[in-house]
């Protein structure tokens, strides 16, 4: 594995994934919310 600054990495590598998890959580709010209608 490539050591460079793993410390900065690992944390980008989190901040991404929990804006995917909030991102995927609010288009799976608002397809369920708009798709009752």
């Amino acid at each position: 594995m490539i050591d460079f600054a793993s410390e900065e990495a690992s944390i980008t590598i989190v901040n991404l994934t929990i804006f995917l998890y909030i991102m995927v959580i609010i288009y799976f709010f608002f397809r369920l919310s708009h798709g009752k209608h």
